[in-house]
């Protein structure tokens, strides 16, 4: 589990019923969410809000999944964060 955890990442798409076994099993850090966008198969547009209403999977590690990993992941530094998302969208 340990070289998992420092070497490995997942993805998970926004249909995966059983993501919550999961995260029991291996935690929620090494997750990241793809949406398998531009194939005929994706849920593209509503990857997002398909993946926010997927049951037992908590706020916290929707969260992670959808934001903070791709962060870690992508290593960006906290200056390219924007400290607000006032005016976006």
């Amino acid at each position: 589990m340990e070289c998992f955890e420092r070497n490995c990442w997942v993805t998970t798409e926004c249909v995966e019923h059983l993501l919550h076994h999961s995260i029991a099993e291996l935690g929620d850090a090494r997750i990241l969410f793809e949406t398998d966008f531009p194939h005929p198969d994706s849920k593209y547009p509503r990857a997002v809000e398909t993946f926010l209403a997927l049951d037992g999977v908590e706020d916290a590690s929707k969260r992670r999944i959808l934001w903070d990993n791709a962060i870690d992941f992508h290593r960006f530094s906290d200056a390219l964060i924007p400290a607000s998302f006032e005016g976006a969208g």
